[in-house]
């Protein structure tokens, strides 16, 4: 994984990864600011040697734009094995004022 930092990850993106990142609609809504985040369940996302030792993960990727740039964060907690795998946008207009 270490020889990926900074590199773009869309080569190797796989499963829910790669269902997000060719959902066109949610691309779009992303790039405009309609998306404040996106939910996530999945087990590994990169096509990497270390794949098969990753569990499931629930995970929180977070946009906000500064100067015009788009930005991403992403925090990820342990999820049961068993967890429906997929994905789910949160748009901007339901985390509500302040948030």
């Amino acid at each position: 994984m270490r020889d990926l930092i900074g590199r773009e990850l869309a080569p190797y993106a796989r499963g829910i990864l790669a269902e997000m990142l060719d959902d066109r609609p949610l691309q779009r809504g992303i790039a405009s600011g309609e998306i404040a985040c996106v939910v996530a369940t999945t087990k590994s996302v990169l096509d990497t040697g270390e794949r098969a030792r990753i569990g499931t993960y629930r995970t929180v990727v977070s946009y906000f734009f500064h100067d015009g740039t788009l930005y991403s964060d992403a925090i990820s907690m342990p999820a049961p094995a068993r967890a429906r795998l997929g994905y789910a946008a949160v748009p901007m207009d339901e985390i509500g004022p302040g948030a």
